[in-house]
């Protein structure tokens, strides 16, 4: 079913946190919506970020500071569709470019049969007088102009249509061929010049074939709940896995009236997050799984949250709660470590948001956002995948495949190997990790000595690229060796290497060059300035032996 929803006089925030299942660890993230969405919601309220527009007169288009509006009041895909309005005329012209959302790492691979829109007019519109559209790849070859209206009837007066393009039908208008599996632009343009204004909705564009548009949700959400902050409610809620669900849409009840649909989730996310920018509101909420085609499984039950005047520790905690989830429930599920965006490739670990991670899950635990045992078992499973995982003289890629442990060189050729800031991000993680969880029990014991020998096993010394030994250096390839040459230098995140490699001296000659560079070179101060910062604020009462860097030392090679 199609959506007429009520002027909504509050923002919808949608939070791509993914969810886990109860009990099975399991996370979804991207799935195939990489592969099939092409625009589903516009993330500014007032204009598509990723559109553009131009006209000749006297033709006309309305355009937002160049670009396409938003409309927030009638829409399929919640809480927002395109509003395109336009005059044709003869000797004018106008066009609208729809760019795809690539975010990074998107693997753009559109292997549908057909492209689907969803179109509304409240007046209706002639199939004759729709604009016509064309297409355009990640390599500029594009198609020649279709008319629209060839492939629907007469646009009813307030009904939202879906229109049906095969693909196929797309012909390539370019010196080289186009491909439509890299589809980047839809281009609107003017097509009969009527001389009479229209206004058309465009919703929910996708690429997909047209079989899987026949079959209906097998299952309803379900285990619901709500929790109620400040200015917003989120929600989570349980569903299992079903391939033909496209979303989740989610309604809401206040001060009684009916359930309307506010917005929609993408498949494999189980969260959603309801804006309402009153501290003293209350609101119910239902949410319902759909197909692309508006198939639409029965409603979850109801639950009801509030809003309340939050302090600035209730503050902080939901932030930290917040930040916390993204380590926590969006890890790639065999290695447990980050991936490294969301909406994104699933496979793709980055190895320096998870040492961030692995700090989250101390701060998760201290807080009680989840129980002591589950955080030992996640990061045993995320050492248990390191010791594994490629690594080039102890050091670890800035990305590894979570399911094989394999480097990925998503930089380039020349950055296939390993990745010395990367690591010192991770291993500032897992030694915090192995100092907390200290309890004389065999999983943390065990989880210490996991930590340790990744610790020793870095060979910082291989780094010091030139025969004087004076510096670190960022990258080494068993290929292209020291190609990159990136110095690491500055009083900025590379400092944590030099501190990390000073600290555990794996030969004399790794002292002895990385403490004549950090103490002897011009980053002599800042460094010794942190390391006595540090001690004399919880080294000297609890390890009066040490002093400045010794106490470092002590601390990150010895676990003082």
């Amino acid at each position: 079913m199609y959506v007429f929803a009520a002027r909504l006089q509050t923002q919808v925030l949608l939070v791509l946190f993914v969810s886990f299942f109860s009990g099975s660890g399991i996370a979804l993230a991207d799935q195939n919506y990489s592969q099939q969405v092409f625009f589903e919601n516009s993330l500014s309220p007032d204009s598509y970020f990723y559109s553009s527009g131009k006209m000749a007169a006297p033709s006309m288009l309305k355009l937002n500071d160049g670009k396409l509006p938003v409309e927030t009041y009638t829409y399929v895909s919640g809480p927002n569709a395109l509003e395109l309005q336009w005059e044709s005329n003869t000797n004018g012209g106008w066009s609208v470019e729809l760019s795809l959302y690539s975010w990074r790492n998107r693997n753009v691979d559109f292997s549908g049969d057909s492209l689907f829109l969803w179109l509304y007019s409240k007046e209706g519109i002639h199939a004759a007088d729709l604009p016509k559209i064309a297409l355009r790849d990640l390599d500029r070859n594009f198609t020649a102009q279709l008319s629209i209206g060839s492939f629907t009837q007469d646009l009813a007066p307030g009904k939202w249509t879906r229109v049906q393009i095969p693909m196929a039908k797309f012909a390539t208008a370019s010196l080289h061929a186009f491909q439509g599996r890299r589809l980047a632009t839809i281009i609107f343009a003017q097509g009969t010049a009527d001389g009479r204004y229209h206004t058309l909705y465009l919703d929910d564009i996708r690429i997909e074939n047209a079989s899987q548009n026949e079959e209906s949700p097998s299952t309803t959400p379900k285990n619901l709940e709500a929790k109620g902050y400040e200015r917003h409610v989120d929600l989570m809620w349980e569903a299992a896995p079903d391939p033909t669900v496209a979303q989740y849409v989610i309604y809401r009840s206040m001060n009684s009236e009916p359930f309307r649909a506010i917005g929609v989730q993408r498949y494999g996310v189980n969260r959603f997050s309801d804006y309402l920018g009153n501290p003293h509101a209350t609101a119910s909420y239902k949410v319902s799984a759909r197909t692309s085609s508006l198939r639409e499984s029965s409603l979850s039950a109801s639950v009801t949250a509030s809003t309340h005047p939050m302090t600035d520790d209730e503050l902080l905690t939901m932030v930290q709660e917040a930040s916390f989830r993204y380590y926590w429930e969006a890890a790639e599920p065999n290695s447990g470590m980050a991936r490294e965006n969301t909406p994104g490739d699933d496979d793709v670990i980055a190895l320096g948001a998870s040492g961030f991670g692995i700090m989250s899950i101390v701060v998760g635990t201290e807080r009680g956002f989840i129980p002591r045992e589950q955080a030992v078992d996640r990061l045993l499973r995320i050492t248990s995948f390191l010791a594994k995982a490629d690594r080039y003289h102890g050091v670890w890629p800035h990305f590894l495949s979570g399911h094989t442990g394999h480097t990925l060189a998503v930089f380039g050729i020349y950055d296939n190997g390993a990745d010395l800031v990367e690591t010192s991000f991770l291993m500032q993680g897992l030694l915090t990790a192995r100092q907390y969880f200290s309890s004389e029990n065999e999983n943390e014991r065990r989880l210490a000595d996991n930590i340790t020998a990744l610790w020793r096993g870095v060979e910082w010394d291989w780094f010091c690229a030139t025969p004087k030994k004076d510096a670190l250096y960022w990258h080494w390839s068993p290929e292209y060796s020291f190609r990159i040459a990136n110095r690491l230098q500055g009083w900025n995140e590379v400092m944590i290497t030099y501190l990390l490699g000073d600290c555990i001296a794996n030969s004399p000659r790794t002292s002895q060059s990385l403490s004549h560079w950090v103490y002897g070179g011009r980053y002599h101060p800042p460094l010794r300035s942190a390391a006595h910062v540090l001690w004399h604020a919880v080294g000297h009462e609890l390890y009066p032996r040490f002093s400045g860097a010794a106490f470092l030392h002590a601390l990150f090679v010895h676990g003082v």
